[in-house]
């Protein structure tokens, strides 16, 4: 988000400022500004098709990699390396949290129902 805003108040070939984040130093160069237009459904379709198809396979990656870890019976013995992943676990749990949030929002003001509250 801080790079949509950032992009927003920039002009056309401007040069930003180093900002710093999580994943460490970036800068940003602002090429040109495109208007908002209409896309042909024909002319988009492929693309959201790998979209939607990438974005599955990233929400049943870690069920996935559990469900094999169990079968071939692996125990993470590095105890740096099993923070690691329990933090990944935890992160994950809150993600589908999040999400199984945002669907039942989703369904409610598609059909005009009250969500439930997560717990």
């Amino acid at each position: 988000m801080e790079c949509g805003e950032l992009a927003y108040f920039m002009k056309t070939n401007q040069i930003s400022e180093v900002v710093t984040n999580t994943q460490g130093y970036r800068f940003f160069q602002l090429l040109e500004i495109r208007p908002a237009q209409k896309a042909e459904f024909a002319a988009v379709d492929d693309t959201l098709k790998k979209m939607l198809i990438g974005r599955e396979k990233r929400m049943q990656a870690p069920a996935y990699i559990e469900q094999l870890r169990q079968a071939a019976d692996v125990e993470i013995l590095d105890a740096g390396l099993k923070a690691k992943v329990a933090a990944a676990e935890a992160e994950a749990a809150e993600a589908a949290k999040t999400r199984a949030a945002y669907e039942a929002t989703q369904a409610a003001e598609t059909t005009n129902i009250s969500p439930a509250k997560p717990q």
